[in-house]
Parts: structure tokens; sequence; C-alpha cells
């Protein structure tokens, strides 16, 4: 078994509303990430938030953390896809991934007022 047989549930955004969504959520949350880079595209990283975002490092599980509501957006960072996936999909999710695949993944709503951010370490961590 690979990495694509344990995608998220949910529906992946177009290419232009991943373009549109990722722009937005790098505006609020990161800085120019021009040293970040990955297969030659700039990436945003939990490593380079900006330094009026509180960053705050959590323990546990995300399903502890992650409100119940109907929708959030997952940002899957390497795989450059963002799914617009509901609380049972991400718990399932989560529930059923193997320990063996590595991601940086970040959680927000359409209002972007706070980002749940899971790094390929596995450090959890809630951006305001």
């Amino acid at each position: 078994m690979n990495f694509e047989d344990y995608k998220i549930s949910g529906d992946k955004l177009s290419e232009d509303r991943y373009k549109i969504f990722v722009s937005k959520f790098r505006n609020v949350y990161f800085t120019s990430g021009e040293n970040i880079s990955w297969k030659g595209e700039k990436r945003p990283s939990w490593c380079e938030f900006k330094n009026d975002i509180s960053v705050n490092h959590i323990d546990g599980k995300i399903c502890e953390y992650l409100p119940q509501l109907t929708e959030f957006y997952v940002f899957f960072e390497f795989e450059r896809a963002i799914y617009r996936s509901s609380y049972e999909e991400i718990i399932s999710y989560f529930e059923n991934k193997p320990p063996w695949i590595e991601e940086d993944l970040y959680i927000f709503t359409d209002e972007m007022n706070w980002c749940l951010v899971l790094t390929h370490d596995n450090q959890l961590m809630i951006a305001q």
C-alpha cells in the first residue's frame, strides 16, 4: 500500500480554487516563503509563520482540538492539494492513517481565523 491508498475523504478543490486558497492562506499566516521551496514551487511551511501569528504547541490528538463544525479545509502541503471535508471525514482519516505516512497538513475554515497544524514529525500546533 502507498500514500494514494490513504487519501482523506471529501472533495478535492480544483487547481484554480487550490491556487486561490493557498494564496489567501499564505497571506494570512506565512512570511513570503522565499527560502522555502519544494519541487521548484514556493511553499508555505509551519516554520515560517508571521511574527504576529500566535502559535502554540499542543499535546494530544487532533480530534481533541477540532471543533465539531460541518466543513473544514485540509491542506496537504506536499501533495499540493486542499480537500473540503467534514469533521467525521477528518477524524476517520486520522484514525485510519498508518504511522509511517508523514506529511505536513493544515486544517482551517473559510474564515481562516485559526489553523490546526500537524507536521511530518507529529508536532501539533494551533495558529491564530
